[in-house]
């Protein structure tokens, strides 16, 4: 028969560290100036999808991520330069160019 695993017997195993979860850069940038995607989007008056875009390493067209880096820089008074998957940046390894939000129409 199984033992029932308890609330004692568990804080007894022995444990392992979670891995470091890697964020995206721009994602780090927006936590530690503790600023929102929507405040980012409002101040560079972009929809909110480009900055969760960028925020997730999406590929998007370079005028609204250049909208984007000033609006950050006026909202915290620090200049955010970083990388953003942009149009005008080389297409990965791969060769193919992910697909791109170009915002509303």
């Amino acid at each position: 028969m199984q033992e029932q695993l308890t609330f004692a017997n568990l804080e007894a195993q022995e444990t392992q560290p979670l891995p470091r979860i890697e964020r995206f850069p721009f994602q780090a940038y927006l936590d530690r100036h503790q600023l929102s995607w929507s405040a980012v989007a409002r101040e560079a008056r972009v929809p909110c999808l480009i900055v969760w875009s960028i925020a997730h390493g999406v590929r998007v067209q370079a005028a609204p991520a250049a909208q984007v880096r000033v609006a950050v820089h006026q909202l915290s008074e620090v200049a955010y330069t970083g990388p953003m998957n942009t149009d005008d940046e080389p297409a990965r390894a791969t060769g193919m160019l992910a697909p791109t939000w170009e915002g509303p129409r």
